[in-house]
């Protein structure tokens, strides 16, 4: 909306603009504190590119906080200007600057207005009857560039003889107003800009959209001092059908209209000589060699000519300043439902999915699919484009559903068009097209390293992908280049620094359709081997160290099924090696439904039992209670040394607990457990048991003191292990004990900084569980909001990262914190959810747990009522988890 938003106030430089009456302009209907909301973020980014930062920025927007306005004489407009003339009766010098309606392609009701408007005045003046006469010469040109305040009668002919050749769309662009003032001012001091980026990404149309505006600028200098020049002419050249130099200069020919018998490049050196011209090169990929001779050429012979070329690839030419485009922006998930349907590549799906069925609107049904259907294909417009065409024959929630396949091709099956624009622009009607097309250009060596690089699941470091290939870092990195230059792979930085890179959805389709089924086992195996080596390394530090590299592990572990018996033995070997980072993170279920065929197949009882041990842990968490005592069982049954018994018992006893089988023997089997761990010498293991003793103590039997020992003595031996995550685990587990006890305010402090720790260390069970026990302290010192706020990120955390047990745990304390301020209904709602979904995962709830659902439950219906509770509560049991989830989240405190 930023380009609205500069049209609105451009069109009425004189007058103060009220923030409410452009609100309701730009976002009608939209809630006052969203709209201002927005209005601000428009204006800033108005601001960036009007007022650039520096000395000499001049300031050209005024705002307070009631209206906004331009500066006087900051800002021209044409339309201005246009009306101006008219009132002073000079029609004829007014004629000319009308070139067309106003704002084409936007169809807000005031540019439409507008539009109607200076129309209506165009019309009035009638046929043009004869030139308006020029103006007297402002200023005096250097030698040999144009004036453009006084044209000559040959610069004259040459204008109007000259033909822009510029494509003419029918559509409207969405996300380009940022990039495109980047590339105009660029272009002005530039002479040779290589918009470049992947097939799909929209370079031609950014091109496009950024020759016409620049045909209509204001005047504008070399060196920011010197006379006011401008482009004499733009000409747009397709290469497409190019194929070597000669090819491009008569190309360039006939975009050009440079006719006679002399050669080509002298041709089109004499119809340019002596004028500033913007040549617009579309698509140079197929020809970096040729164009790497021409270009040059014609930039040495022709000092004033400025090139703006398209390309998926960057050509290495001396003086080439490459932009690149990436996709559209994204919706941001934390974002405000209101500001994520704003964003360019949800509207630019919504515009297209309307051309494509006529009645398709977003609201609510389809909201969260386009969102994660814009966000799966990274924000490429093509294919955004081609996926709304879709919604004719398919919802956005099924399309969604079949993008998302993890076997075949589905993006390169589904993301194709028909009809006549296919059989036009082959190269754009399909997906595998785009990428083919790419494909072709490249050497066997890089195709071959796009081949292994089809099997990494995520962005990977170079070291990763070497491995991967096979290759030295040096020979990688070559590699890596070109296909980087054929925009076929993305960099990106992670949490950590380091570059990585990846491929986005389509291209890795592309490239594993033409793997070897022989290269993509040996990539898959070489990178498990990668992994458990990096893992053993890496295993004793903080999780952020390991994170970076999760979605690659987790792939790793999908994949092994896939491969022959040694390659699942390394793939178990890889889980095993990360047993302590499985306390800070989640085994998702997906791959521990993955893993547990290839246990049973493992041939070292040893190795078994400490498979079934994490998986037992794995099932727990995600809330199988009784395939995780069925693991623990086995795990029980094969352990052949005391650590891994001891392990064991202890995950024995904890499935037996979340099953509510309380009156088993668990007191004996922790015993047992930690005396084989002391005899073993294993701290760990000793630690881990300890922390399962504290619990049964405080939350079976409230023995609050005893809790409060064990809780120093597991402090005690993390410490002497120096591991940081399970030491903030050991402190956050001692400050409960001491809220439990009454001392709320110290506890409190330590729970902040646990839950600070863990998030700066990535520890996200960590932090959330802070989060959550920081919540219950809060409830205790009647500090509602604050505990509805520290429920709502330890619930945040959980959701982001589908920890079954900490979606959970989170919900059930939330209601009471929401009705001590002031949110009775939701907290009736997601009470009638918590006990629910609580009851599905886990048969029973502890002591105190007990206690604390039953002072929610009498809270809300003080509020409310036993009838209206008990109503809410029942409509919370049919709630969805996404649903309840939202509810929880989207529910603010109220002081």
């Amino acid at each position: 909306m930023s380009l609205c938003l500069l049209a609105r106030l451009a069109l009425s430089p004189d007058r103060s603009h009220p923030r409410e009456e452009l609100i309701e302009l730009l976002w009608p209907g939209v809630p006052l504190e969203a709209g201002r909301n927005r209005l601000r973020q428009a204006l800033s980014s108005l601001r960036g590119l009007l007022e650039p930062p520096g000395a000499q920025a001049q300031q050209v927007l005024h705002a307070d906080r009631m209206n906004i306005r331009v500066v006087p004489g900051t800002l021209a407009c044409d339309a201005v200007q246009f009306e101006k003339l008219i009132r002073q009766g000079r029609d004829a010098a007014a004629r000319p600057l009308y070139r067309g309606e106003l704002m084409p392609g936007f169809y807000e009701d005031w540019v439409i207005d507008e539009r109607g408007r200076l129309a209506g005045l165009h019309e009035d003046l009638g046929p043009e009857i004869a030139a308006a006469p020029a103006e007297p010469r402002k200023h005096a040109a250097p030698e040999g560039s144009p004036n453009p305040d006084l044209p000559s009668p040959a610069h004259a002919a040459f204008e109007q003889a000259a033909s822009t050749g510029l494509p003419s769309y029918w559509t409207r662009p969405f996300g380009v107003e940022l990039s495109a003032s980047r590339l105009s001012a660029l272009l002005y001091t530039q002479r040779l800009v290589n918009l470049h980026g992947p097939g799909g990404s929209g370079k031609t149309r950014l091109a496009v959209e950024v020759a016409q505006a620049l045909r209509a600028a204001a005047p504008w200098s070399l060196d920011g001092n010197g006379p006011p020049l401008r482009f004499d002419r733009i000409a747009f050249v397709p290469l497409i059908d190019c194929v070597d130099a000669a090819q491009v200069l008569d190309a360039l020919c006939n975009a050009l209209a440079a006719t006679g018998s002399n050669g080509a490049f002298s041709r089109i050196v004499t119809q340019l000589q002596g004028r500033h011209v913007l040549l617009v090169l579309d698509n140079l990929e197929q020809l970096a060699e040729d164009a790497g001779l021409v270009i040059p050429q014609l930039l040495a012979a022709l000092p004033n000519l400025h090139v703006l070329m398209t390309s998926r690839r960057l050509l290495g030419l001396d003086g080439e300043v490459a932009f690149e485009l990436e996709g559209l922006a994204l919706p941001d998930p934390k974002a405000d439902p209101s500001d994520m349907a704003n964003s360019a590549a949800v509207a630019l799906f919504v515009d297209r999915a309307r051309g494509a069925r006529a009645d398709f609107r977003l609201g609510t049904r389809h909201f969260e699919a386009v969102c994660s259907l814009v966000r799966l294909l990274g924000g490429m417009p093509l294919a955004i484009e081609l996926a709304a065409s879709r919604v004719r024959s398919v919802t956005p929630q099924n399309l969604l559903e079949r993008l998302s396949e993890n076997a075949g091709t589905p993006m390169l099956d589904l993301l194709a068009r028909g009809g006549p624009r296919a059989s036009v622009d082959q190269r754009h009607a399909s997906m595998r097209l785009v990428v083919e097309w790419s494909w072709r250009q490249l050497s066997p060596s890089a195709q071959t390293l796009l081949q292994s690089l089809s099997i990494l699941p995520a962005a990977a470091r170079l070291d990763t992908v070497a491995a991967v290939a096979g290759l030295t870092l040096e020979a990688a990195q070559t590699e890596l280049d070109e296909l980087l230059d054929a925009s076929l792979v993305q960099t990106l930085e992670d949490s950590q620094g380091q570059c990585r890179f990846a491929l986005l959805q389509p291209v890795r389709e592309f490239a594993a359709q033409r793997c070897p089924s022989a290269q993509a086992s040996r990539a898959r195996q070489a990178l498990r081997r990668w992994l458990v080596t990096f893992a053993r390394t890496h295993a004793h530090e903080a999780p952020r160290v390991i994170t970076p590299e999760i979605a690659l592990i987790h792939g790793a572990l999908l994949t092994a099924p896939l491969d022959d018996l040694a390659a699942q033995a390394d793939a178990l070997t890889l889980a095993l090696a990360l047993r302590m980072y499985w306390e800070s993170d989640n085994l998702p279920l997906s791959c521990v439904q993955a893993m547990e065929p290839l246990v049973l197949r493992c041939s070292s009882p040893g190795m078994q039992s400490e498979l079934f041990e994490l998986l037992s842990q794995a099932r727990t968490v995600n809330g199988f209670v009784a395939e995780a005592s069925a693991h623990a069982d086995q795990a029980v049954a094969l352990a052949d040394t005391d650590t891994r018994r001891a392990m064991a018992l202890v995950r024995w006893v904890i499935s037996r607990y979340m099953a509510g089988q309380y009156q088993t023997n668990l007191d004996g089997a922790l015993e047992e457990a930690l005396a084989l761990a002391q005899r073993s010498g294993d701290l760990a293991t000793q630690a881990i048991t300890l922390r399962f003793q504290a619990m049964m103590s405080v939350n079976l039997r409230l023995d609050l003191k005893r809790g409060e020992k064990l809780a120093n003595q597991i402090l005690v031996l993390w410490e002497r292990l120096g591991n940081r995550s399970m030491i903030n685990y050991a402190l956050l587990n001692l400050s409960t004990m001491w809220a439990w006890q009454g001392r709320n305010e110290e506890a409190a402090v330590v729970m902040q900084e646990c839950e600070a720790r863990g998030r700066a260390d990535a520890d996200w069970v960590g932090a959330a569980s802070a989060a959550r026990q920081l919540g219950r302290v809060f409830l205790r010192l009647r500090r509602g909001a604050e505990a509805a706020t520290a429920f709502q990120r330890s619930l945040g955390l959980a959701w982001e990262h589908q920890g079954g047990m900490a979606i959970a745990m989170a919900m059930l304390h939330l209601p009471e914190a929401l009705v001590t301020c002031g949110q009775a209904e939701a907290a009736g709602r997601l009470q009638g959810f918590a006990l629910t979904h609580w009851s599905r995962l886990f048969p029973a709830l502890n002591r105190i747990e007990v206690r604390e659902m039953r002072r929610a439950r009498l809270l809300i219906h003080g509020a409310l009522g036993s009838a209206r509770a008990a109503s809410l509560r029942a409509q919370g049991s049919g709630m969805g988890v996404a649903e309840a989830v939202q509810l929880a989240l989207k529910t603010p405190p109220l002081p």
